[in-house]
């Protein structure tokens, strides 16, 4: 127990670190979790930034307890300290950092990449970006994000460190360059072109080249369709929707490419991922990929009891559950909670699929049910109930087609992602009557 003021203070300050760390560890697994809702991170985010607040107004003695705590400290509790150096400006402090950080350690590289993109200063990007003259990639690959996040015209600094890095991290940088300022497009196509020759980097450099406007790019990594479906999926055009198509048709189909199928929209898909319905592995994305296509919504419910530990139980519930009785809640019913999932039922989805086949047309492609088209691309990213991965293709996509001049990040803090949101929303109501729906375009012009 703290007997002085300050020592009260200080454990305070621990606490709210420690807090501020799970509640952005909790972020982090949400984001990637299909069954939480993108829109369930706004809480959670709000209560960062009140242990923040709290950390800032606790100035010098606050700062000592993270320092305290920084020859220890794991990703999460890393990603507080650095967001509080850059509120308080302390470069010399980051720059420290980097003496004894862990450059093996992906999740240390996330979580202070993370706490550059939303909090860096601007009047460190000059210091920052003079990393990128030095042959240190690993350091570049913790700055890259934030670099492009902050600054779109990062791009000449990350293409001069891509050709010096080892693959894993020209991976990283390839990914960022898909977010770069497009006026320097010559110059990226320039760059990237030759990693579409490599397999394990080609799906990243086509669709940083696509985004950047080269439409040449899947006919120079066609070899590739069967390794990188999304990207054909969110890139090509009919002619490669129905490869991906044979791809599954000779069972030969994974995750990504059912989900590329959903993506394509191509109508000849469906009931072959409906056939997919009943494999054990591929079933619910099969699903996912039928929702994306149909926009059916057949949802099956199911609920899931609590489990049940005696010691926490009264004793009027221990007799009856030794009895074989569960502890019930005021409804009736075991406590748990209801929750739905998209159905994997073949049966189900066929009828849909038999009532509704009239509306759907082989010349056309669609999306969630309706023609293809960038309205639908924004459905995408509003959709609640969409996973980060596909909120984060349908923004690319938005990209590739239609050449959209909003920068979007489908991992940013959800108050920014409204921002955006509110902004591409306007856009769209400006452009889709310019462009029409159904057709599998390529830089605003059909394919």
């Amino acid at each position: 127990m703290a007997l002085h003021a300050k020592d009260f203070r200080e454990e305070l300050y621990v606490e709210h670190l420690e807090e501020a760390a799970y509640l952005y560890e909790t972020r982090c697994h949400w984001l990637i979790d299909a069954d939480v809702s993108w829109l369930d991170l706004e809480e959670n985010d709000t209560r960062i930034e009140a242990h923040l607040d709290a950390l800032i107004i606790g100035q010098h003695l606050a700062l000592k307890v993270c320092l305290d705590c920084l020859p220890d400290a794991d990703a999460n509790t890393l990603h507080v300290i650095v967001r509080l150096y850059c509120r308080h400006k302390l470069i010399d402090r980051l720059s420290r950092l980097w003496q004894d950080f862990d450059f093996e350690d992906d999740e240390k590289i996330k979580a202070v990449g993370d706490a550059l993109k939303w909090e860096c200063p601007q009047d460190w990007f000059k210091s920052l970006l003079t990393t990128f003259s030095t042959t240190n990639t690993p350091l570049c690959t913790v700055l890259a994000p934030n670099l492009v996040y902050q600054v779109p015209v990062a791009s000449n600094a990350i293409l001069s460190v891509l050709p010096h890095a080892n693959e894993n991290h020209q991976l990283q940088f390839l990914q960022c360059l898909a977010y770069s300022d497009k006026k320097h497009s010559a110059q990226i196509i320039r760059a990237v072109a030759p990693y579409v020759k490599n397999k394990a980097l080609a799906g990243a450099a086509a669709l940083c080249l696509m985004v950047m406007g080269e439409g040449r790019t899947l006919g120079q990594c066609g070899q590739w369709i069967s390794s990188s479906p999304l990207v054909f999926a969110v890139g090509g055009d009919k002619n490669q929707s129905l490869q991906l198509i044979d791809i599954a048709q000779r069972g030969l189909a994974d995750a990504d490419n059912l989900l590329a199928l959903g993506l394509a929209g191509h109508v000849s898909a469906l009931p072959i991922l409906i056939s997919y319905l009943s494999h054990p592995d591929l079933a619910e994305d099969a699903a996912q990929a039928l929702q994306l296509l149909t926009g059916a919504s057949i949802y099956d419910k199911d609920y899931i009891e609590e489990e049940v530990e005696e010691e926490d139980l009264f004793p009027h519930e221990l007799d009856a559950y030794k009895k074989g009785e569960l502890p019930k809640n005021i409804d009736g019913k075991p406590f748990g909670v209801e929750t739905q999932k998209l159905s994997t039922d073949k049966g189900k989805w066929q009828q849909w699929l038999t009532e509704n086949k009239h509306k759907f047309n082989v010349d056309n492609r669609y999306r969630f049910g309706e023609l293809f088209s960038c309205r639908s691309l924004l459905a995408g990213l509003l959709d609640a109930t969409m996973p980060f991965r596909l909120r984060e293709l349908h923004y690319i996509e938005l990209s590739i087609r239609y050449v959209i001049p909003v920068t979007f990040f489908a991992d940013d803090l959800i108050h920014n992602q409204k921002q955006k949101l509110n902004a591409i929303h306007q856009w769209v109501v400006q452009s889709e009557s310019m462009h029409t729906p159904g057709r599998w375009l390529f830089a605003g012009n059909v394919l």
